[in-house]
């Protein structure tokens, strides 16, 4: 097994619901593709898979991942192993982005723009722009996702998960993008 198969072996067993799931250990993509397309295979295990062969690269047959839908299904934990990810890129400057729509935030502040508390800010992914709100947390700045989707009856009205923004991590005020 090559050093690629066994990184991302190691990188699908961290997902929870691809425990025991086919293609996962030993690592065969066209083996996880074809169990996510199949009718025992949950949202947040569909959503594991789009991620973890989007990095692999190639098309599939479950379907292209979309950052936003995933964060919508995940539980924490699977947020948790995602935001890693997010992060470790980041830092390495794997970022997918458009550079002439974008910056990097720059001792408190994007595009000459102060930021404060609540801004609302789009952070590059490789699945597209995801908007946010601007926090600090621990004195490192943030991203507040709202997720939408899923709410039940007197739940709040749409779950949150908080972003790292490493100091690579590509920025843009929405007014920025026309909208």
């Amino acid at each position: 097994m090559s050093r690629r198969h066994e990184q991302f072996e190691a990188w699908a067993c961290r997902f929870p619901s691809l425990r025991g799931a086919p293609g996962v250990a030993p690592w065969d993509p066209e083996v996880l593709d074809a169990w996510a397309t199949g009718p025992t295979c949950e949202p947040p295990a569909r959503h594991a898979v789009r991620f973890l062969l989007w990095n692999w690269g190639g098309t599939w047959e479950v379907g292209a991942f979309d950052a936003l839908a995933a964060l919508v299904w995940w539980d924490a934990h699977h947020r948790e192993i995602f935001v890693y990810w997010l992060t470790a890129h980041a830092k390495q400057g794997d970022w997918h982005g458009d550079a002439e729509q974008g910056a990097h935030l720059d001792a408190g502040r994007l595009l000459d723009r102060e930021l404060t508390e609540g801004a609302v800010l789009e952070l590059c992914t490789d699945s597209g722009w995801l908007k946010g709100s601007f926090l600090q947390v621990d004195g490192k700045p943030a991203l507040r996702v709202r997720l939408a989707g899923r709410t039940t009856k007197g739940a709040e009205a749409s779950p949150a998960v908080v972003l790292p923004l490493p100091e690579t991590s590509l920025l843009r005020w929405p007014s920025e993008a026309g909208g």
